[in-house]
């Protein structure tokens, strides 16, 4: 599935003739640099959809040792990773679409190898909303779901500020944001999954169930469908449906991707 997907889309972009963003690992000692690619050059494509694969055994191998897997030691030390070639990029290779290397948001590659391992200490925690629980959990639900609106509201907000008056501030501060309210987001709503599970009738709980079986597949998919949404520009700049197109084309490459990887696996 995961070969489909990826060949899918990159004969898209070679039908179409987009260009790739890729990198050239170099040898020891060497940088990462940015090269844009055309069709004859295949092998950087390659390099660039492959790299989920690696990470994740690379996740894993790296969280199965006790020196990482101790007390999320090794997640802190992912994520001081991941930070360190953000402030690289900024004041070193400054590669422009960094969000196409892996290394830009590895820590979310490595909060899911954490909590796959630990999942079962940290499941009574995640299944504790709706429950009678402990004190400690609920300080936990609290701060965690405290955090996230916290993080939601001013992502959002600097992000209005910026459109609306065309000043910005430190990219960091926008890198910072991001993050934190794409991490806590994560955690958020694997709480709100579990509370919905006992919630949801029947029907709900299969086609959720089923999203999540699908979910790589049209993760990897959906940018096929959203590129070719967004050719057909019907909101005409007009910003009462602006709203409606954004909110037209997550429904549009969910539901296709949806449809797409189902019939792939069937």
């Amino acid at each position: 599935m995961y070969s489909v997907c990826n060949l899918f889309s990159f004969l898209f972009c070679f039908c179409t003739g987009n260009t790739v963003l890729a990198l050239i690992v170099e040898r020891s000692g060497s940088f990462i640099r940015k090269q844009a690619v055309n069709r004859d050059n295949l092998y950087a494509s390659i390099f660039r959809v492959h790299q989920h694969s690696i990470l994740f055994v690379v996740s894993i191998a790296a969280l199965a040792v006790p020196f990482t897997a101790n007390r999320g030691l090794g997640y802190s030390a992912w994520t001081c990773l991941q930070w360190g070639f953000v402030v690289w990029n900024k004041y070193g290779v400054q590669i422009p679409a960094k969000g196409s290397i892996s290394l830009s948001y590895i820590s979310f590659y490595f909060l899911g190898a954490y909590l796959g391992i630990h999942f079962h200490n940290i499941r009574p925690w995640l299944d504790s909303i709706g429950r009678a629980c402990s004190v400690r959990y609920k300080l936990m639900t609290a701060a965690i779901w405290l955090s996230w609106l916290a993080f939601a509201l001013l992502h959002l907000q600097i992000w209005y500020w910026t459109r609306s008056t065309g000043k910005e501030m430190h990219s960091l501060i926008y890198e910072l944001l991001w993050n934190g309210h794409t991490m806590l987001s994560a955690i958020v709503l694997m709480q709100l999954a579990f509370y919905l599970e006992r919630r949801l009738p029947n029907l709900g709980r299969k086609l959720l169930s089923q999203l999540g079986d699908l979910s790589f597949g049209i993760y990897l998919i959906h940018p096929v469908f959203l590129a070719v949404y967004r050719k057909f520009p019907w909101y005409k700049g007009s910003p009462l449906l602006y709203p409606l197109f954004i909110g037209g084309g997550y429904l549009f490459a969910l539901g296709m991707s949806w449809i797409f990887v189902y019939g792939a696996i069937r």
